[in-house]
């Protein structure tokens, strides 16, 4: 079963076109790795899959169910972090989570546990602002997972990161995969996605090049290492126009 699907999915700004025909199938309890160069059209997708820019044609389904007509009752069912965590400086890690709280409802005892998720139980009473741009990008990763979701979209989530936070952030997916959750994951840092993804799509231009699981496209590498299989769909796209 599908978790997240879309069907021909079409967006632009003005008269360039950013996504077309997108058609993503992302399995039940997988990490789906949305790789990419800068540009490609990832963080468009991830507003488009979050209702956060117009999805003027095609459609959006999360299990089945048609986003826009079902929004209010998914959106509670998913985290997500896109681009830059919004935090308050002045509020503690603690305070930060337990406005979230005023939200979801989920009790004193899910701060702790989050912030242990993510590897910031130490700094509960740490103002944001003293936060390192490793630890924000952690921290915002616990608000996204704090509410228990179902479903987890993550946009760039290990950049910034130094090789100790970017360890931490693959420990946590794999954490949350084996919990049942799934993951979307978009990054252009692929030797970290050919680590922790299940499956894989290719997006180019806003074309989605190749889609399937990890060992598939593995298949296609013959012993070359994801770059160069990622590289040989780029080129094979543009010799096919």
């Amino acid at each position: 079963m599908n978790v997240i699907e879309t069907k021909q999915l079409d967006f632009r700004y003005s008269r360039n076109d950013l996504i077309r025909h997108l058609d993503i199938q992302v399995p039940q309890g997988s990490v789906y790795g949305y790789i990419g160069k800068n540009g490609a059209g990832k963080t468009t997708t991830i507003k488009l899959l979050l209702g956060l820019l117009p999805c003027k044609t095609g459609s959006v389904f999360y299990n089945g169910l048609e986003f826009h007509e079902h929004r209010v009752d998914l959106l509670g069912r998913i985290g997500s972090l896109v681009e830059n965590p919004c935090l308050y400086n002045h509020l503690t890690c603690a305070e930060q989570l337990k406005y979230l709280d005023l939200i979801y409802n989920k009790g004193d005892n899910r701060i702790d546990e989050t912030l242990e998720m993510v590897g910031l139980i130490k700094e509960k009473n740490k103002r944001i602002k003293q936060l390192s741009t490793g630890m924000k990008q952690r921290f915002g990763i616990g608000m996204a997972i704090f509410h228990n979701p179902e479903i987890i979209i993550l946009d760039e989530p290990i950049n910034g990161l130094d090789p100790y936070g970017v360890h931490d952030v693959r420990e946590l997916i794999f954490r949350l995969h084996g919990e049942g959750k799934t993951v979307f994951i978009s990054s252009h840092i692929l030797s970290e996605m050919e680590r922790i993804c299940t499956h894989i799509g290719i997006i180019d231009k806003g074309r989605l090049l190749f889609q399937g699981e990890t060992s598939e496209l593995c298949k296609k590498a013959k012993g070359s290492n994801l770059e160069t299989v990622y590289m040989n769909i780029i080129d094979e796209s543009y010799e096919d126009k």
